[in-house]
Parts: C-alpha cells; sequence; structure tokens
C-alpha cells in the first residue's frame, strides 16, 4: 500500500461525509483494512453501517465490479448474510470525495454485519481454516456474467 495513494480520513471526517452524502448523523470510529479506509458508523436510532474509502489510483471498474459481484451473490446465495450497498441521497453507489490536501477517493456504504472484527494479512493458514463459502467467493465472481468484469479484467491486463 503506497503512502501517497492511501486515504487519511479521521473519524470527524467521515462523520461530515455520511451526513453529506448519506444524510445519516452518526458517530464514527476506525476499523481496520488492508487496502483501504473503513469506519464503523452508528447512527443516533442505533442503525449501524461501513463506510468505505479506496485509495486514490484505486479504479472505479474495480469497486464497480466488487458492487455487481455483491449484489449479484446476495440474488442467489440466499442462505448467506452479506452486506448491501447503501446509495447515497442521490442514489449513487460510488462517490468522489476530496481530500483537506486535493487528492480524490472513491466512497462506498454498506450495510453493517454483527460479528468479530477479522484482519488478516495473507496468512495461509487462516485462509485454511475459513468457511467453505468464503474460499467459494472466485467462482461466484466468475459466474456473475456482468459485463464489468470483462471490463475490469481488460483494464487490468493493459487491453
Amino acid at each position: 500500500m503506497s503512502v501517497e495513494t492511501t486515504p487519511h480520513f479521521t473519524s470527524a471526517d467521515s462523520v461530515r461525509l455520511a451526513r453529506r452524502f448519506y444524510g445519516l448523523s452518526a458517530a464514527a470510529s476506525a476499523l481496520p483494512s488492508e487496502r483501504d479506509q473503513n469506519f464503523a458508523l452508528i447512527t443516533t436510532t442505533g442503525e449501524k453501517f461501513v463506510l468505505k474509502i479506496a485509495m486514490s489510483n484505486e479504479k472505479r471498474a474495480t469497486l464497480e465490479l466488487q458492487n455487481a459481484a455483491l449484489k449479484h451473490a446476495a440474488g442467489r446465495v440466499l442462505h448467506l448474510t452479506l452486506p448491501r450497498l447503501i446509495p447515497t441521497c442521490r442514489g449513487a453507489d460510488i462517490v468522489t470525495i476530496r481530500s483537506a490536501g486535493g487528492q480524490n477517493y472513491l466512497m462506498r456504504l454498506m450495510s453493517w454485519l454483527d460479528g468479530e472484527v477479522l484482519f488478516i494479512r495473507h496468512d495461509p493458514m487462516m485462509m485454511r481454516c475459513l468457511p467453505r463459502w468464503v474460499r467459494q467467493w472466485p467462482s461466484l465472481i466468475l459466474r456473475c456474467k456482468d459485463s464489468l468484469i470483462r471490463r475490469c479484467t481488460a483494464s487490468s491486463i493493459g487491453t
């Protein structure tokens, strides 16, 4: 992860962003993350969300692919509880925000899933312990017929 591309927003920033783009009045606390910056939001009514701010060099197509995969899986793997995308007040799944330093970042809001916060840094032993459905995500994504997959794959191999 590059220091130049890593988001450096504060919890107070995330509270302001949640209010501005999602109309939420919430308290925020930082969550661990490998690539982006995440905040747990708890609204005054007790609702919980995750505000995700991607690295500045993250391609929109990559986030669109993730969004499409979540929506695809949610409609086909009904026995799983998956995070849901929460659109902005204007209906967008992804919004561009600007840091105090003038750098643009892409941001999304997702529903909160109760459980233990787990942060894994490429630990092969931990991967063997993950539930089978987590290990099956790659095949679920491959079955998604959305054109975003082709677009994201083409951009990652330089075509």
